[in-house]
């Protein structure tokens, strides 16, 4: 690595014999087959993540008329309006979790875990279904290219006979 140091383009010039080894390595199908698996899971990814959302979206909604959140709300404001001093505020980072419906929010937790776990599970069997459909796949384009060459072969045998 010294070496490199005293001669950086003996280090360019290995970089580059590097990368061109690497992309004679790699053939078109392999970089599509890779954007097909990444496809996939980006699709799995954001499908996860609208189902959290709109499961944390529930569990806000359902927490905040369990509590009458809004009702409170109004009230709070009603009380600041009318006071003369300045209202007080609880300092940040201070609030004890517990006291704020800890116990709810553990179950809401432990809930959304379970769904996430499912989801997981639903997620690695179409994964394997992909997977063995892909190969059925493969295996009906090997056969329909030995077929096709063939048919090509007795074609070429045909018009041999014929002149």
């Amino acid at each position: 690595m010294s070496n490199y140091r005293e001669n950086p383009n003996a280090a360019h010039n290995e970089f580059e014999k590097f990368i061109n080894k690497l992309a004679s390595c790699v053939s078109l199908e392999d970089v599509d087959k890779i954007t097909t698996i990444l496809k996939v899971k980006n699709e799995l990814v954001n499908y996860n993540s609208n189902l959290l959302s709109t499961a944390m979206s529930t569990v806000i909604e359902k927490l905040s008329t369990s509590i009458d959140l809004d009702t409170k709300l109004k009230n709070l404001h009603e009380l600041e309006k009318e006071s003369n001093g300045p209202a007080w505020r609880p300092e940040t980072g201070k609030c004890d979790v517990e006291s704020i419906e800890g116990e709810h929010l553990k179950k809401q937790v432990k809930m959304l875990k379970k769904k996430l776990n499912e989801v997981r599970n639903v997620s690695s069997i179409l994964q394997v279904e992909i997977e063995d459909l892909r190969s059925q796949v493969r295996a009906q384009q090997t056969e329909m290219e030995k077929l096709i060459s063939c048919w090509e072969s007795q074609e070429e045998k045909k018009n041999i006979d014929c002149e």
